[in-house]
């Protein structure tokens, strides 16, 4: 086991996670603007 190697492999994988928590948080701010302006109709 090369610690350098576990620890890029960690870090990679931390920054695909908060890629994928962007992206729910923008599609959570879309759903919340959809339902905020079918009400208005």
């Amino acid at each position: 086991v090369n610690p350098i190697e576990e620890m890029i492999n960690l870090t990679d994988a931390l920054r695909s996670f908060e890629s994928c928590v962007k992206i729910v948080q923008s599609q959570d701010e879309l759903d919340s603007k959809a339902v905020n302006d079918l009400g208005k109709v």
